[in-house]
């Protein structure tokens, strides 16, 4: 019986190539769920803001990416103790979704503990107009210059990467080689460099990296292995409808011949016995 196999699928003519095509369907679907799952995650490591490193021995929050990335943008703004420094709305949208987080947790802290808080750590929703620091993040520039020296531009190019890589997993659900080309230009300096701490972040991050890597060449096998099945189906397919071609015309020339034969038949005088 014929089946069907849509979604871009082969057309299948019997029962044994619908069931392989159901298979080859349902494993890559599987794959495409799991790759579009560790692309979130990997998304959601960079744009929370899950720390990574700890730079030198003082207590600022640790080294992320993306506060990399913006203390980039914010370097040409002018900051002065008379008059702040406007971050722009693009980099206070590149940071909310890692100071909800953390605001949500300085909230909690403070809520459940006895010490004093001021009142920005006691809200939990970040204010718009001040939870960016331009100060702030030219002093993580200055850090980062301080302890990675000449390997500065390796953690920059690394950040815009992750940073590329995260878009292109929420967008794509696959990090693609950003995700791969953001762990050598971060991981080479940290191994490198003194006065780095790491961090739970970076093993996360390591570990989701690769996984997006592995699911990829994992992804591209089952497509492939797809392709070559469906080009296989299309030459038994092919196969098929010339042997029914051939089937056709013997026949015809069979009863061709038959007909041939009798008309020559009824030609002939009949004998008088």
């Amino acid at each position: 019986s014929g089946t069907n196999c849509r979604k871009g699928w082969q057309l299948t003519h019997n029962t044994a190539s619908a069931h392989a095509c159901s298979q080859t369907g349902a494993g890559i679907y599987r794959v495409m769920n799991k790759t579009r799952l560790v692309g979130l995650l990997f998304a959601a490591t960079v744009l929370f803001q899950v720390p990574m490193m700890k730079l030198g021995s003082d207590k600022a929050r640790p080294f992320t990416p993306i506060t990399t990335v913006a203390a980039q943008l914010v370097l040409a703004v002018e900051d002065t103790p008379d008059a702040p420094g406007d971050p722009t709305d693009a980099v206070r949208a590149l940071l909310f979704p890692g100071e909800l987080v953390w605001g949500a947790w300085d909230a909690y802290v403070c809520a459940t503990s006895h010490a004093a808080c001021s009142e920005d750590k006691a809200a939990w929703m970040p204010r718009w107009s001040t939870f960016v620091n331009v100060r702030e993040l030219k002093g993580i520039d200055r850090r980062i210059s301080r302890v990675f020296g000449n390997k500065k531009p390796q953690i920059i190019a690394g950040s815009f990467f992750a940073l590329g890589g995260a878009m292109m997993a929420v967008l794509r659900g696959n990090a693609g080689t950003l995700g791969l080309f953001s762990v050598v230009m971060l991981l080479w300096p940290l191994l490198s460099s003194t006065g780095v701490t790491p961090q739970y972040g970076l093993l996360v991050y390591l570990a989701l990296a690769w996984q997006t890597v592995s699911i990829s060449a994992a992804r591209s096998a089952a497509v492939a292995k797809r392709k070559k099945k469906k080009a296989a189906d299309h030459a038994a397919a092919a196969g098929k409808v010339e042997a029914d071609i051939s089937d056709l015309k013997h026949g015809h020339s069979t009863a061709r011949s038959k007909g041939d034969k009798a008309k020559q038949a009824d030609a002939e005088p009949k004998k008088v016995k």
